[in-house]
């Protein structure tokens, strides 16, 4: 059974037994409906699929029902998740929809993956907080022959290294921006452009190359607290290409809509029982549209994910120190880095947990000897983690108002220069910064310097080393304010979710449960989602899974 029920923004077209949303290129050649039905109209095997699929460049999901047959990929981002049941016979781009076509009572869940999606506010590979209920992560595909269901990658976030001269790896940066935007411009067909403009490099670097295409009807938008330092270096940007630029203040007041009837049906659209639901920019997409602001037939842009492959995750030599490095090691610092933020589980989910990513790292296909090949491994891992997993729900509110969006820096060539440089060029983006400062910033007097919040992995590890007794008082702080139901408005808090964080505590019923050290939004929100879904009950039976709070 094929249930294809989610047509906000992107819409389903369907023709002979081929059912398509979203749009891809072949070279320079775009396919969009109809001509991307007529793509796939002659698959009739497996091996035909995945030899077509791994030639596409876009955002899509396809699905194709043959007598005895049915095929299914998401692209090499997943912006367009696919889920199925266990069997193999429902397939939906909603897991919501497949609950209730089997049957399954809300607190049915799978306790370890309700566990993870609480300690990691998403869950990875191909988990939904319901063992019946799958899902394909970035880059696969699924096959379904006889009632006979297979998955397998099609694509993976890795590429050899190209031991090149820093001047040589500049002027190939340069050419495969500008082969990204060329592409980017002809699917944007003139259409007016939404930008969410940041301070920082991967936005600004979007409306740089829209300048620099001669994309003139841009449009940026920002939001959260106005005295923000970002606020301040977006308008800057904006004013100084020549950009519409307007800025959501996001009060107290429209903190706590969120939770009113208004968003309800936000809500409904986007539970797929594998990510709590993405905020920060939705009450300024709302507002914005509500206000008339956004232009008819406008297509959205962000500048996700520039930060990974540029080097922002990349570690230093530091991180390696008397270690012996190979697939256990990454398996275990992965491990470290994604789900031990919040609570510490008991030793049989580590172990599970371990296995899953260990299995996953030997599908790679990299024997890990070295720290070039640990980064190779880490990228794959990352980019379908937060990045892929979390971050691109930033586009669910540019849906939830009919609207369509683009992701420049998911561009495949793009990807795979970056996963190609000697990791040298991408400790700290120290290539990406400088070339995007001298080489395009400067031209357009946007060159401001953003502030690093860290430099990579190890830098973190040392300074929560160096800050446990802030974290401790901070945590008792938060335990203070929260019980008071005051927001506690931090410096880093640009979006005023403190003030979300107070309206889902007074609802919470596992108080207890909570790392108040951890006791950030997302930690409470989530909690928050999970108890409304699955009931309080089921999530603390979830979270007798933690033999002790992380620090």
């Amino acid at each position: 059974m094929i249930r294809l029920i989610k047509n906000n923004g992107y819409k389903w077209v369907s023709k002979d037994g081929v059912h398509f949303k979203g749009f891809f290129f072949v070279g320079d050649i775009l396919y969009k409906p109809p001509e991307a039905i007529c793509y796939f109209k002659n698959v009739e095997n497996k091996e035909h699929f995945l030899e077509l699929i791994r030639n596409l460049n876009g955002s899509f999901s396809v699905v194709i029902e043959r007598e005895m047959k049915v095929f299914a990929a998401v692209d090499r981002a997943r912006s367009m998740p696919l889920y199925f049941s266990d069997d193999f016979q429902i397939i939906s781009d909603c897991s919501e929809d497949i609950r209730k076509l089997l049957g399954i009572e809300k607190q049915a869940v799978n306790r370890t993956h309700l566990y993870e999606l609480l300690a990691n506010n998403y869950l990875m590979f191909n988990k939904t907080v319901y063992s019946e209920i799958r899902q394909l992560n970035l880059g696969q595909a699924l096959t379904v022959e006889n009632g006979i269901g297979s998955v397998e990658y099609y694509y993976r976030h890795v590429s050899s290294i190209k031991d090149i001269e820093e001047e040589q790896a500049k002027s190939m940066l340069r050419e495969k921006t500008y082969n990204a935007f060329k592409r980017l411009k002809q699917i944007i067909a003139g259409r007016p452009v939404v930008l969410s403009l940041s301070g920082g490099y991967d936005s600004r670097l979007v409306a740089c190359m829209l300048k620099e295409f001669g994309v003139e009807n841009v449009s940026c938008y920002t939001y959260g607290r106005f005295d923000s330092s970002e606020i301040q270096l977006s308008k800057k940007i904006a004013e100084n290409l020549g950009y519409r630029w307007r800025c959501v203040e996001y009060t107290d007041a429209m903190i706590k809509s969120i939770f009113s009837e208004k968003y309800k049906s936000y809500f409904a659209e986007n539970l797929n029982h594998d990510y709590s639901f993405y905020l920060q920019n939705l009450l300024a997409v709302t507002e914005l549209q509500e206000e008339g602001w956004f232009e008819k037939g406008s297509v959205f842009l962000t500048g996700l994910c520039g930060d990974l492959p540029s080097g922002a995750y990349v570690v230093t030599s530091n991180y390696f120190k008397d270690q012996q490095i190979d697939e256990k090691f990454c398996a275990m610092r992965f491990y470290e880095d994604h789900y031990l933020n919040k609570y510490q589980p008991n030793t049989n989910i580590e172990v599970e947990i371990l296995h899953e990513i260990y299995d996953d790292i030997k599908t790679i296909g990299i024997d890990i000897k070295n720290i070039q090949d640990y980064v190779r491994v880490y990228d794959c891992l990352e980019t379908g983690s937060v990045h892929s997993r979390a971050y691109l729900h930033a586009n669910k509110p540019h849906e939830f108002i009919g609207g369509e969006w683009l992701l420049p820096l998911w561009d495949n060539d793009w990807l795979e220069y970056w996963y190609s440089l000697p990791m040298r060029y991408r400790t700290s983006q120290n290539l990406y910064e400088q070339w995007m400062q001298e080489g395009l910033f400067e031209k357009y007097d946007v060159a401001f310097k953003k502030e690093r919040i860290f430099k990579d992995s190890y830098q973190v590890r040392k300074m929560q080393l160096r800050t446990r007794a802030k974290y401790k008082i901070g945590g008792i702080i938060a335990h203070i304010t929260l019980t008071m139901g005051i927001p506690l408005k931090r410096k880093v808090d640009y979006n005023n979710f403190s003030v979300g964080s107070v309206v889902c505590y007074k609802d919470v019923k596992n108080r207890r449960l909570i790392n108040y050290m951890k006791g950030n939004f997302a930690t409470i929100f989530t909690t928050w989602v999970c108890e409304q879904h699955y009931g309080a009950e089921t999530v603390k039976e979830s979270l007798k899974l933690v033999e002790s709070f992380r620090i």
